[in-house]
């Protein structure tokens, strides 16, 4: 794994405080032109509650699992909960031509009038189904949480249910997947960022053939897994403003005048670059001097196989004379950009689930003005999805409505890089949402196969 550090600014005005962001990329490997894929162990925890009955959602959810089995191969097995009013779990089924076919079975003859929505009860047998680790490392573990979110049993907040999460190995990821344009999507984002993952919205079988694609390909094309950033500062030099980026952050860290702050990234698939975005202050000095080693950022992770590895890099900081001072670096400066349009949508979303249509529609198009104005392609695509939202914040705005989803879903896939937004952001920016690439040769394969597969059926 390569680790780079680069700020957007290496040279800023000694006399002044100052405000630099700091780039962290992890760029994996190529896929190997031997490339062998991952074996799997998934468990698709499952809404079987009376609410996915409304629509098509638990159709969706069927054809979902359909995808799932058809993809699968004799080296991977698949645990199957389901919960509504309480859980239940099949045995974990091996995916040869028995296997499959008994799985086919299940979720063909499921129903969906299970009354309550339990998904504490879910990920609890989740959990037992995946037990100790007792089995090859290379294997990937993750759980597929497919619901509406409507959780009203159990434990219902996203805090809870996090809390839930610890019953869970810390190795095992989990990705959601929302149906229904009522879901959840506060419940299923908070969910999969606790463990970073990601999380998907699935209104048609268009959208389910290019998520799922992507989630599959990523999962059995997987580099690294428990990938783990630490980043130190000395307080001497700066402080952290904020992270750009919703990965999982644990409690700042450190002795004497260092602060470490340590990231989840979760896990790395081949071919891809993972970036973390980091705001720093810097103080005012009274002469110019070269801060080194202004971060230092250390990465761990463990390859496939179980092979530990590690990485490092640092970046300094020339405090100079105003008159020596450059322009930022173009490609973090539109990447930054960009984050704080997501931030700014999250920001919106929020004042407007509150009825304050008018804050929020200010904050919007202020933050539409700095797109245009860096006027690239990508910062003028994200404006333009944004003025398309901007224009339906009034008074028909609904909390939860589809406006408030698209806002949530684009924010959240933008900041973690996984998940397919809304229908309309799609359309709007082509899915080209997230800083960094997602696809390699091999997810790309499986992509274009369930998207072949959906012409296949349409026709």
């Amino acid at each position: 794994m390569n680790v780079t550090t680069k700020l957007d600014m290496d040279k800023v005005d000694y006399s002044k405080e100052n405000i630099v962001n700091l780039r962290l990329g992890l760029e994996a490997p190529a896929l190997p032109e031997d490339f062998e894929r991952n074996s799997a162990f998934i468990v698709a925890v499952l809404d079987k509650s009376g609410s996915m009955g409304m629509g098509d959602r638990f159709i969706r959810l069927q054809e979902t699992m359909v995808k799932l089995i058809e993809n699968l191969t004799s080296q991977d097995r698949l645990g199957i909960v389901w919960f509504g009013d309480g859980a239940s779990s099949e045995e974990v089924l091996v995916m040869n031509a028995e296997g499959k076919e008994l799985a086919r079975q299940i979720i063909s003859s499921a129903d969906c009038r299970d009354g309550h929505t339990d998904i504490e009860a879910g990920l609890l047998k989740a959990s037992e189904l995946l037990g100790p680790r007792q089995h090859d490392v290379t294997e990937v573990e993750k759980i597929l949480l497919l619901t509406d979110g409507g959780a009203n049993a159990g434990v219902t907040s996203l805090e809870g249910l996090t809390s839930t999460l610890a019953s869970v190995r810390a190795t095992v990821g989990l990705s959601c997947f929302g149906y229904g344009s009522d879901y959840n999507e506060h419940l299923l984002e908070g969910l999969s960022t606790s463990r970073a993952g990601a999380s998907h919205f699935i209104e048609n079988s268009d959208m389910l053939a290019g998520a799922f694609g992507e989630e599959l390909g990523g999962m059995l094309s997987r580099y690294s897994t428990q990938t783990t950033v630490k980043i130190s500062i000395s307080t001497d030099d700066g402080e952290f403003v904020e992270m750009l980026n919703n990965f999982p952050m644990g409690e700042d860290q450190g002795a004497g005048n260092v602060i470490i702050r340590t990231v989840n990234m979760g896990d790395v698939m081949y071919d891809e670059t993972k970036n973390l975005f980091v705001r720093i202050k810097v103080p005012a000095k009274s002469s110019p001097e070269t801060i080194k080693n202004l971060v230092l950022a250390t990465v761990n992770g463990f390859e496939d196989g179980g092979k530990s590895w590690a990485g490092e890099s640092h970046v300094d900081l020339h405090l100079v004379e105003a008159s020596e001072v450059g322009l930022p670096d173009e490609e973090i400066a539109e990447q930054v950009l960009v984050l704080d349009a997501a931030k700014t949508q999250v920001s919106a979303k929020d004042l407007a689930d509150k009825g304050e249509w008018q804050a929020a529609k200010e904050l919007f198009d202020a933050m539409i003005d700095r797109l245009e104005d860096y006027d690239t392609d990508y910062t003028n695509n994200y404006a333009k999805m944004m003025r398309t939202t901007s224009e339906g914040l009034n008074s028909t705005y609904v909390a939860g409505g589809m406006y408030s989803k698209s806002m949530s879903n684009i924010a959240a896939t933008t900041m973690s890089y996984r998940g397919t937004g809304g229908t309309m952001m799609r359309a709007m920016v082509d899915n080209d949402s997230r800083i960094g690439s997602t696809k390699n040769a091999f997810t790309q394969s499986i992509v274009d196969e369930f998207e072949d597969d959906e012409d296949q059926d349409k026709s």
